[in-house]
């Protein structure tokens, strides 16, 4: 068997990796590299009009601060810091067909995959 980590939230896609901050950094969702993930991932997602779809954890390789700064009108994400020194990203988005599916996390169709029994019927 394989096992992954699991996410609960509906259809989403997820995103990792890290940069070396300086005084900040912009990704800018326009201008990545074709083929790297952050670029696959804009790619499969749907952000929102205003990124509202778009979570982002951020974690600092050093003893301080970090925070983001979202732009929905220049798609960007700018990543800022107290000091300088690698951070670890985790961005987490609705897959860009969310909305397509029903009710986003129930099947419309039987299933021969594994069924989660709900609460209800296993107290």
């Amino acid at each position: 068997a394989t096992y992954l980590p699991g996410m609960s939230g509906g259809l989403k896609e997820e995103v990792t990796g890290t940069v070396i901050l300086n005084s900040n950094y912009v990704i800018d969702f326009k201008k990545l590299e074709r083929g790297s993930d952050l670029w696959l991932f804009y790619q499969v997602t749907d952000f929102g009009s205003k990124m509202e779809n778009l979570q982002v954890i951020l974690t600092p390789a050093f003893d301080g601060r970090v925070w983001y700064v979202k732009d929905p009108v220049a798609k960007t994400l700018t990543i800022h810091g107290s000091q300088a020194g690698e951070v670890s990203y985790r961005m987490t988005s609705n897959r860009f067909d969310w909305k397509a599916w029903y009710n986003n996390n129930l099947a419309n169709t039987p299933s021969d995959g594994m069924i989660v029994p709900l609460k209800a019927q296993i107290d």
